[in-house]
């Protein structure tokens, strides 16, 4: 009788406890969190950080060092902390569209209005592009220094143990 290799695999390797998604998403204590909360028809945003759950509650550390505790039937989505990013393809993107406008006009103005040299529609659109490559390098060096929160969704069934484990 033959066994495929996968399952030999497994057999020897055992079954992990949780699947690699699962633990991508695991949120460890003290980690920096976002929550959104429904009170009273109305949202609410906290940013702190994880402390612990249990079947019942959600628990968030605050910046004074005490623990808050949610009950889930208020907590609408938890986003873990995955680190900060700059913005200098945006920046460049930006940029590169503001030298492009400023270079066409001033390309053709340079082109009808040159007394001294004769400048063609070669030079006029070497003019353009040239604006075009220094809006988007300034804007990718100001885009840099942009930066924002990287945040990724947890499922509350991630964090939430169930009533059966407790």
């Amino acid at each position: 009788m033959r066994v495929p290799a996968g399952l030999l695999a497994l057999a020897i390797l055992g079954l992990p406890e949780k699947s690699a998604a699962q633990q991508a998403l695991a949120v460890e204590p003290g980690q920096r969190v976002r929550a959104t909360f429904e009170l009273e028809e109305r949202t609410s945003h906290f940013d702190g950080f994880y402390h612990g759950a249990d079947a019942d509650s959600l628990f968030l550390r605050v910046s004074t060092g005490g623990v808050q505790a949610w009950p889930w039937r208020n907590v609408v989505r938890v986003e873990r902390f995955v680190g900060r990013r700059g913005h200098s393809g945006l920046g460049a993107l930006i940029g590169a569209g503001v030298g492009l406008a400023a270079g066409i006009p001033l390309g053709i103005i340079a082109k009808r209005e040159s007394q001294f040299i004769q400048i063609g529609t070669g030079e006029a659109i070497l003019i353009a592009a040239s604006f075009t490559a220094a809006g988007a390098g300034l804007g990718a060096l100001v885009g840099l220094g942009v930066r924002s929160d990287r945040w990724q969704t947890v499922p509350l069934a991630a964090l939430r143990p169930s009533r059966s484990s407790r």
